[in-house]
Formats: structure tokens, C-alpha cells, sequence
């Protein structure tokens, strides 16, 4: 990271990886835990150019936006801010 660039993508709407809290935040909703699964997987196949990662980290957003789709949740909100 460079002083150009941001610390979080505007489009992430405050979501970070390394929240601690996530867990209060999803509680037992299965929605809400497939949706942070799904933000973390993204997060990783996003920088996965930087790292050794190779396609991987897209196979794993494909399974879960799969997951999204049986699962009938909606996985085009996935950065809005909690609570919304």
C-alpha cells in the first residue's frame, strides 16, 4: 500500500477482514454468515495478483456465489454497511 492509494476500497463500506467483531455482527444468521464467507473470499481473490495464490481464490467466490444462488441470498448487497 502507498500513500496514493486509500486503506479500503470506497466500495467496501467500512467492512475490514480483520474486524474482530464479526461474529456479534452475524450472530446465527445463516445469510449473514454466508454473506462475510463471501466479503473475505472477494478480499483474497482481490489481492491474489499480488500474492502466489493463483485461481484459487476465484474458484472459492464461484463455489460460494453458488452457494448465494441455492441459498436464495442476495449477494449483489454484499458491501453495504452493516445493518442495512
Amino acid at each position: 500500500m502507498d500513500d496514493q492509494q486509500p486503506s479500503r476500497p470506497d466500495y467496501m463500506g467500512g467492512w475490514r477482514w480483520e474486524d474482530l467483531g464479526w461474529r456479534e455482527r452475524v450472530g446465527q444468521d445463516p445469510a449473514k454468515i454466508l454473506q462475510e464467507a463471501l466479503r473475505r473470499a472477494v478480499d483474497i481473490r482481490d489481492q491474489a495478483d499480488k500474492s502466489r495464490l493463483g485461481a484459487r481464490p476465484v474458484f472459492l467466490v464461484e463455489v460460494l456465489n453458488e452457494l448465494c444462488k441455492v441459498l436464495e441470498i442476495d449477494g449483489s448487497k454484499l458491501w453495504d454497511p452493516p445493518g442495512q
